[in-house]
């Protein structure tokens, strides 16, 4: 089944208020698997320029709401990312997306580069949403 990945605007009061399962009929949402934490430091790092993955610089992920051992765990993403993703258009979107085709994340898919130029182009379509409703971006992970 692997890790799901649950993208939604919201506001800090609104994640520390809500429960789980009101994230997904309460906010808008972008629904994906396996964009872990290290996945989206490696993304964050082709983007600007730098290798942010854990042991290469002591990156510090905060945990803005943790609903057990068994998850979910809610993330807020790092406002680098979403400012990198915001100004994000062809044809820097297909460069970025075949340069995190490679990495070491997605080497043993048979074709990454595909689904990741259109994962790109919605992510940075939806993170234009936060600053025009005053919101941040999250991230539900859910094993």
């Amino acid at each position: 089944m692997g890790l799901l990945s649950d993208f939604f605007l919201a506001t800090e009061a609104e994640v520390q208020s809500c429960s789980y399962e009101d994230i997904d009929t309460h906010f808008p949402v972008l629904q994906y698997k396996n964009l872990d934490p290290v996945v989206l430091l490696s993304l964050e790092g082709i983007l600007l320029g730098t290798d942010l993955r854990p042991g290469t610089g002591g990156v510090n992920l905060s945990l803005a709401r943790d609903f057990g051992q068994e998850g979910p765990w809610i993330y807020p993403v790092r406002p680098t990312l979403v400012a990198a993703l915001s100004t994000l258009t062809s044809p820097r979107l297909e460069e970025v997306a075949a340069a995190w085709a490679k990495t070491e994340e997605f080497a043993r898919a048979s074709d990454p580069t595909s689904g990741l130029t259109e994962l790109l182009q919605e992510l940075s379509a939806f993170v234009r949403q936060t600053a025009a409703q005053g919101k941040r971006l999250y991230v539900k992970y859910v094993v």
